[in-house]
């Protein structure tokens, strides 16, 4: 796995702050197939997604006392437009509509000139499909999607609504992890990533992480 691919599953945790270390040995060593780090809702996510494809032992590591990271402190919404929620409440909506829509206002903007639209057109091709997701781990959301920036209601709120949602979905994406068989460790956090050399290219391939109370200790993943 490469620094960019293993960075994109990290969550709830500083990029400006991880540094890199080539591949050592030191005392506490031991290892896991896929290790994620950070305990909100990317990084459940991720340790869900890792199980559901094959991956036979997962870690997620948190440096907090409990799961959630910021997600848990989140407004509670899902902004995407085309789904089936939006049907049985009766909102004409589509991924073209929402796209259109997103990419008038954006241009407008400029917030469109700097990115690539066909980067940003994945989000939105495959939101709906990643709602369906959600709620087949368990997550529930409101029945009526509420209205924000755009022309549609398309913001779909946990359930059972704003702000209060957000905790509600933690623990059903907790729940669910812990039914897989994902090994959830808190209280732990990162001190930095470990290489196979110190090329710039060098593929990841664990953590040095560091118990509360000061202890230090590597993990590497290893399929």
């Amino acid at each position: 796995m490469q620094r960019r691919t293993f960075i994109q599953l990290c969550s709830g945790l500083s990029i400006a702050a991880f540094s890199y270390s080539p591949l050592l040995a030191i005392a506490g060593e031991t290892k896991t197939g896929v290790l994620v780090l950070g305990g909100g809702m990317a990084g459940l996510c991720a340790a869900i997604s890792a199980k559901q494809n094959g991956a036979k032992e997962v870690t997620l590591v948190e440096k907090g006392g409990f799961l959630g990271g910021h997600s848990i402190l989140s407004g509670s919404g899902y902004w995407i437009g085309g789904t089936k929620i939006q049907e049985k409440a009766g909102i004409d909506d589509s991924v073209e509509i929402n796209w259109e829509d997103s990419l008038e206002r954006g241009l407008k903007l400029n917030r469109f000139l700097k990115r690539n639209p066909e980067v940003a057109r994945q989000v939105y091709e495959k939101g709906p499909k990643d709602l369906d997701w959600l709620e087949s781990l368990g997550v529930k959301f409101t029945d009526q999607p509420a209205q924000a920036i755009g022309n549609r209601k398309r913001v779909h709120y946990f359930a059972p609504g704003y702000r209060v949602g957000s905790p509600q979905a933690i623990k059903s994406l907790q729940k669910k992890a812990e039914e897989l068989g994902v090994n959830i460790v808190v209280n732990t956090k990162l001190v930095s990533l470990i290489t196979d050399s110190d090329k710039r290219d060098a593929a990841v391939v664990g953590a040095i992480l560091e118990k509360r109370g000061g202890e230090k200790f590597a993990l590497y993943a290893k399929n």
